[in-house]
């Protein structure tokens, strides 16, 4: 087993390699799905664990030799939004299990932020003018991030954190695995960036001059672009639905 601790809570080294073994008493269940995410009362710090479910064995064999798993990148990843002046929870440690020699099960603990998500907060607000002061802040956090050449691939509003309890909005980002450094976005990327968003295209055109002067030609550019994206997304879908009942009948 390898533990990795940021060297603060070195105390709780103990408690944490425990963790496989023993479990933990789960104060509140965020996700209990594909992986489960659940707050962890850490001696006196309150925790976020996200243990990862079980990679496929191919998966296995590649976090082993040749790419690293999610928790490792998950915590350096967080390390590298910090070192950059973004906002995301305090990573506190990863672990990896390993059987036979090939990974097995990961799990990463961070610090508890208790903010809302950005589709919370979305949806907390009646005023449409505060909504928009709301996409207003966050397309520029984007703007701000992609300058450093970060750019987050699993761009869902749950995986935004959003602090509005000051004059000004603070975003958060939590789920971060797939968080990518050194890349310049175009414009195919950047449509799949404000796609995941979920927000309807012509919420989307509206709120994009905030991120990026928008010409008439950049306007068809993105709407092309989205609606081939919305075309791919659905056919994919439709397959995997089609997958699962024939995969159910032949059981």
């Amino acid at each position: 087993m390898k533990v990795v601790i940021t060297p603060i809570y070195e105390p709780y080294r103990t408690l944490i390699e425990s963790l496989p073994t023993h479990g933990f008493t789960a104060q509140h269940i965020f996700c209990q799905h594909r992986n489960l995410v659940a707050v962890w009362q850490m001696g006196e710090y309150k925790t976020v664990v996200k243990r990862y479910k079980r990679p496929t064995w191919a998966n296995c064999f590649i976090y082993t030799f040749f790419r690293k798993n999610k928790a490792q990148r998950a915590y350096e990843n967080a390390q590298l939004l910090l070192s950059h002046g973004f906002e995301s929870p305090e990573p506190i440690a990863y672990i990896v299990i390993k059987r036979y020699g090939l990974v097995h099960t990961c799990y990463f603990i961070s610090a508890y932020l208790p903010w809302a998500t950005l589709q919370q907060a979305d949806a907390a607000l009646a005023d449409e003018t505060d909504r928009l002061a709301l996409w207003k802040s966050y397309m520029e956090f984007a703007r701000d991030m992609h300058s450093h050449r970060l750019f987050l691939r699993d761009n869902n509003s749950s995986n935004i954190l959003v602090d509005s309890s000051g004059n000004r909005f603070r975003f958060a980002l939590v789920d971060i695995n797939r968080l990518q450094s050194n890349v310049r976005p175009q414009w195919p990327q950047l449509v799949t960036f404000f796609y995941q968003l979920g927000l309807p295209l012509e919420r989307l055109l509206r709120i994009l001059p905030y991120y990026r002067s928008m010409s008439e030609e950049r306007k068809k550019r993105f709407v092309y672009y989205y609606a081939a994206f919305d075309k791919w997304r659905k056919k994919k879908h439709r397959i995997k639905q089609m997958l699962r009942q024939w995969f159910v009948k032949g059981k």
